[in-house]
């Protein structure tokens, strides 16, 4: 719990009710915030509630000239979206996933969901990256059963995505986290769209990645080039070769 920390969660539309929740923070390869940014624009989610605390960082968003909370929640077709636009210390995240989840469950939610990417230092050979799964309980299982990923092999999580899935247990909400490999240091568009794709039978929301799969081949295009520009430059200086390492 993240008892000191103040966060308000102001209703815009207070009578929506909504059974699912997606969290989509900026993190590794931006995969939530890209993959939750272009659900709530293809389905024509409506702002449901802004998101605010003196906690956190004295960043505010610009929308043509306007200033707008960073963090909100968007609704419709049964679905609530949260989407944060900044980065934030860790510490206020775990008091935004817990005022959130509390929230949610006044709301009488049924299944929250949690959308990251994982460095993957391979990325750039694959064309489909491949996405995994972590369940809080059997019956999180049961609800998200058809996300076409595969379940996380044994071994750890931590940060925020950790405390997410402690919470909903300790809450007694079911969740689930899907986890894409991404790139490393860049945005992933690509990996966006496989995680919207794996979770269509659970948003029941039959959104087009297409546009998230051709920004995708122009940021592989793009970097592919640099590596190749990168090699030459390594290959003409002199002295220089013995530095490169390939893994």
């Amino acid at each position: 719990m993240v008892p000191f920390l103040s966060i308000e969660i102001v209703e815009i539309t207070p009578e929506e009710r909504c059974e699912t929740l997606l969290f989509g923070f900026p993190g590794v390869g931006l995969v939530g915030v890209i993959s939750t940014d272009h659900i709530i624009k293809a389905a024509s989610l409506k702002r449901t509630a802004k998101v605010d605390s003196r906690e956190f960082p004295p960043i505010v968003r610009v929308v043509n000239g306007m200033a707008a909370e960073p963090i909100s929640i968007y609704s419709g077709s049964g679905l609530y979206v949260m989407k944060g636009d900044v980065a934030l210390p860790l510490q206020s995240t775990m008091g935004l996933i817990t005022f959130t989840l509390d929230w949610f469950v006044k709301k009488k939610g049924k299944l929250a969901v949690m959308i990251e990417g994982i460095a993957s230092e391979n990325r750039l050979n694959k064309e489909k990256p491949e996405v995994f799964k972590i369940y809080s309980d059997e019956e999180a299982k049961e609800l998200a059963i058809n996300v076409s990923a595969k379940p996380l092999p044994e071994g750890f999580v931590s940060g925020h995505i950790a405390y997410f899935i402690r919470e909903a247990i300790y809450r007694g909400i079911p969740a689930v986290a899907v986890l894409v490999e991404c790139f490393p240091a860049y945005p992933d568009p690509g990996a966006a769209a496989e995680a919207i794709e794996s979770l269509k039978p659970v948003i029941n929301l039959d959104i087009d990645v297409n546009p998230l799969i051709e920004r995708s081949e122009v940021v592989r295009h793009k970097m592919r080039e640099l590596m190749r520009q990168a090699m030459q430059v390594v290959q003409q200086t002199p002295g220089k070769a013995e530095s490169l390492y390939i893994g």
